[in-house]
C-alpha cells in the first residue's frame, strides 16, 4: 500500500518518528490502530475498564470460584 500525504504531516511524522527513535511505519500503524481499533484492541480496552474499577469484595474464594465455574459450564 502506498499513501501520500502533504509536507506537513510528513514532517510531523518524520519528527516524532526521531525523537522516539521509530520507524514512521510503526507511527502510522500506531495512528490507525487508535482510529479504527480492531477486536483485540476493543477487548483489552474492556478488560483494563474493569480493572481500573472498584475492587468487588470477595468473601469465599472457594464458593465465588465455584459459582463462576457453574456459571460458565465448567463446574459440572
Amino acid at each position: 500500500m502506498q499513501i501520500l500525504i502533504d509536507e506537513d504531516r510528513y514532517q510531523r511524522l518524520e519528527q516524532r518518528a526521531i525523537a522516539e527513535r521509530r520507524p514512521i511505519a510503526a507511527l502510522v500503524r500506531e495512528a490507525i490502530d487508535l482510529a479504527f481499533p480492531g477486536q483485540e484492541a476493543e477487548r483489552r480496552r474492556a478488560a483494563e475498564s474493569l480493572l481500573r474499577r472498584r475492587q468487588m469484595p470477595v468473601g469465599d474464594w472457594q464458593k465465588m470460584k465455584s459459582e463462576i465455574l457453574d456459571a460458565t459450564g465448567r463446574g459440572l
